[in-house]
C-alpha cells in the first residue's frame, strides 16, 4: 500500500497500522517513525492516535520530558483530540 498508493489517507492508515504492530511488539523506535509520518499528513484521520502513541513511544525510550510535551500538545489541540468518522467528528 505504501509503495503503490497515491492516496494520502490510505497511506496514513497503513503507516498507523505498521506503527501499531511495532508498538505492540515493544519496538518503540520503529513505531515512533511510523507515527511521525502519520502526524505529518494533514489529511490523516488518525493523527490524534498517532500523536498519543508517539508520546508513549518517547516515554518508553526514556525521553520523558519530550513525551510530556507531546501529551500536552495533544490535549491542547482540538484537531488531535477528535477523529473523523463517517463525516462527523468524535
Amino acid at each position: 500500500v505504501l509503495a503503490q498508493s497515491g492516496d494520502a489517507k490510505l497511506q496514513a492508515e497503513a503507516q498507523l497500522s505498521l506503527g501499531e504492530i511495532h508498538f505492540k511488539r515493544r519496538e518503540f523506535k520503529p513505531a515512533l517513525a511510523f507515527y511521525e509520518q502519520v502526524i505529518s499528513q494533514t489529511q490523516a484521520q488518525s493523527r490524534g492516535l498517532a500523536a498519543y502513541r508517539k508520546a508513549w513511544c518517547k516515554f518508553h525510550l526514556g525521553e520523558v520530558a519530550s513525551a510530556i510535551q507531546d501529551i500536552e500538545t495533544v490535549l491542547q489541540s482540538p484537531d488531535l483530540l477528535s477523529r473523523s468518522a463517517a463525516g462527523r467528528a468524535q
